[in-house]
């Protein structure tokens, strides 16, 4: 299984774990703060457990000759900061909702955060899939 394979895997897996939470926290009728602490502690733990490890190495590199190599290793660096930016921010504002008396302001801010860490991840695999990396030359001088 190739890395990018392996991220979207991991990816879906967190797409279907929420969406089994939505379905159990409108079944069970779980508040509205029950529900976002569910989210974000789940987003969180699946960010930092499994999705941000697997951010670097992912686009196949056998055919790019170094400098290539490079711009991909900084691409991913880049995004795999920011999205670890993102958790980060996720992880204060469930710390906030824990002692909030009023969760509208930071359920919207939840939920900003959320598709934040969706669209960076689905840059990720879109590049990883949609963008042909030319080869490039050395030129000896």
């Amino acid at each position: 299984m190739s890395g990018l394979e392996a991220l979207q895997r991991e990816l879906d897996a967190w797409e279907e774990d929420l969406a089994r939470l939505e379905a159990e926290s409108a079944a069970d009728a779980w508040t509205q703060r029950e529900h976002l602490l569910a989210t974000t502690l789940r987003t969180i733990s699946a960010y930092r457990g499994r999705i941000l490890p697997r951010l670097t190495g992912h686009v196949a590199s056998a055919d790019l000759d170094e400098a290539a190599q490079a711009v991909i290793a900084a691409y991913d660096e880049i995004v795999a900061d920011e999205l670890a930016r993102a958790v980060d921010e996720l992880e204060e504002l469930r710390r906030e909702l824990t002692t909030a008396d009023r969760t509208t302001r930071l359920q919207l801010r939840i939920g900003e955060t959320l598709a934040t860490i969706r669209t960076l991840s689905t840059v990720i695999v879109r590049f990883a899939q949609e963008v042909e990396l030319p080869r490039l030359e050395k030129h000896e001088s």
